[in-house]
């Protein structure tokens, strides 16, 4: 399912309590086929960076089989995607500051830059349970460093909640 932009600058899921609020200086557009938040600043190339939800159409009995799910699809319709097997390096349990608890999903690639490693993030994806059971996707389209990568987790983090803590 697609979300919805209310007027109160949030991202709204329809048939669920989950919201994502859009931090000052974030803008709603749609784009790309859905309803995005966007941030102040955008990489250098033609790639917007954004975040956008979704609730996903298959149920999976736990988030780590959603996760594993999801990545052999992908794998298997494009092998090649920033988001396929070959640039997965894992998952790790993450929780909102409304305390909602989920799972990021890592997707990134590693270059050497005089002689440090430095991680390129393309997508990081969140996978949530609502109030109904069913698992949310929270996509972060990040195309930068760990900084960058920080910035949009702590977003999502920060502002990632349900409308009864709203």
């Amino acid at each position: 399912m697609q979300l919805r932009a209310d007027e109160a600058k949030q991202l709204v899921l329809p048939d669920s309590r989950i919201i994502l609020n859009t931090p000052d200086g974030w803008d709603i557009k749609k784009g790309f086929g859905d309803t995005s938040i966007y941030p102040p600043t955008q990489p250098a190339h033609s790639s917007q960076s954004r975040i956008h939800l979704l609730t996903l159409r298959k149920d999976a009995e736990s988030l780590e089989a959603a996760v594993k799910a999801e990545i052999d699809s992908i794998t298997e319709r494009s092998p090649k995607s920033s988001n396929a097997r070959g640039d997965y390096k894992g998952s790790v349990p993450v929780k909102t500051a409304s305390g909602i608890g989920g799972l990021r999903a890592d997707f990134y690639t590693e270059q050497t830059i005089n002689g440090a490693t430095v991680k390129r993030y393309q997508i990081v994806k969140y996978y949530f349970r609502d109030e109904a059971n069913m698992i949310v996707k929270v996509c972060a389209h990040i195309y930068g460093d760990e900084d960058r990568m920080k910035m949009f987790e702590s977003t999502i983090l920060y502002n990632l909640t349900t409308k009864a803590n709203n």
